[in-house]
């Protein structure tokens, strides 16, 4: 975790309550991860064993200061929304990527622009980061009207190595 951060950094806004992963939150995040709307523009195993070892990596990069992985809650309700997570940050820490998920029947309702407003006020004031970048689908509609109504603007120059349909958006501070 960051130098600065001692304890993990549960973040209130309005109306979410972003919390750290506990082990009693698989169920939800294995609903969360095998849901094929969320999985359209990821390629991933929707299999409990690979939700078991994904929640045994946030653990580990959360204790080695590697990422920040919140669950997404309404502040009045336990059941998860969705995730939203800081991780691959620069070796200087002036850097970071974000991440998010949201299960389908909470979307267009303002909650992962919410969510997200708050991880990124938290990575510029309290984590001192000096830009984030998300990587998202060409063809996610919803993800790209998310980063640019949060001031995340494409880098047309940057590419995704890895997974040649993704675009690089960017905010810096």
């Amino acid at each position: 975790m960051d130098s600065m951060i001692k304890v993990f950094p549960n973040l209130i806004s309005e109306r979410l309550s972003l919390t750290s992963l506990q082990d009693t939150d698989f169920d939800e995040i294995f609903l969360l991860r095998s849901n094929i709307e969320v999985n359209r523009f990821i390629k991933r195993d929707p299999s409990h064993q690979n939700t078991l070892d994904f929640m045994m990596r946030v653990k580990e990069a959360h204790s080695s200061g590697k990422s920040f992985y919140w669950v997404i809650r309404f502040k009045d309700q336990e059941n998860i929304l969705g995730t939203i997570c800081l991780w691959n940050f620069s070796d200087d820490r002036l850097y970071a990527e974000v991440g998010y998920e949201l299960l389908p029947e909470y979307h267009r309702n303002g909650i992962m622009s919410e969510a997200l407003t708050t991880v990124v006020n938290f990575a510029f004031q309290l984590l001192k980061l000096k830009y984030i970048e998300a990587y998202t689908n060409f063809k996610n509609e919803r993800s790209i009207h998310l980063l640019n109504k949060n001031g995340f603007t494409l880098n047309p120059t940057k590419k995704d190595a890895d997974f040649p349909d993704n675009l690089v958006f960017e905010i810096s501070q």
